[in-house]
């Protein structure tokens, strides 16, 4: 085995299985971090379609004909905020991309 670690803020050398699991641990909680902020964002449409909906919704990617028009940016703003995966628009005409 290797020779502990010693870190700064510990008094007592740690152990490599130690410095496994508070690695492991700092990590799941990087990893969970954003997950839990974000339950509390959309607690809403959690409630109505739960984790695993939500986790569908923002992996999906959805295609919007005519997203240039009042019924459109309406739809494109309901896909948006609930953090649809990918949103892409079509339009009927040519447009420039500062119109949009």
């Amino acid at each position: 085995l290797p020779p502990p670690l010693l870190l700064p803020h510990t008094p007592r050398p740690l152990s490599p299985r130690a410095v496994f699991s508070t690695l492991t641990l700092n990590l799941a909680v990087l990893i969970l971090r954003r997950f839990i902020m974000d339950s509390g964002k959309y607690d809403r449409q959690l409630r109505i379609w739960g984790h695993k909906g939500q986790a569908r919704l923002t992996s999906s990617t959805v295609c919007v004909i005519g997203g240039e028009s009042a019924i459109g940016t309406e739809l494109l703003k309901n896909l948006i905020l609930p953090q649809c995966g990918k949103v892409w628009l079509g339009v009927d005409q040519p447009t420039d991309r500062d119109v949009l």
